[in-house]
């Protein structure tokens, strides 16, 4: 099944009013697609991670500057900001 738009998706239960357009919105803050809805490349490496939307953004610039650390050194920050390993 191909969406063109996403407000056209058939939902079970659709979302409050507004919800697309502003999921959307964020999409395009974090650099996932681009005005006309295309997936960009760093949306195609983001759409692979199965973390948040703005993990992911942190995690594919940190690929992009070169600093394979990085990755380990985000997600020790993320597990710090979200309470990950709290007792």
């Amino acid at each position: 099944m191909e969406i063109q738009q996403p407000e056209d998706f058939p939902f079970f239960h659709p979302p409050a009013a507004g919800s697309v357009r502003k999921a959307l919105g964020r999409l395009i803050l974090f650099g996932a697609i681009n005005r006309d809805r295309s997936l960009t490349p760093d949306g195609e490496q983001m759409a692979e991670l199965p973390v948040s939307l703005r993990s992911a953004r942190l995690l594919v610039e940190g690929l992009k500057a070169g600093e394979r650390i990085a990755i380990r050194r985000v997600s020790g920050l993320k597990a710090m900001a979200t309470g990950v390993g709290r007792e």
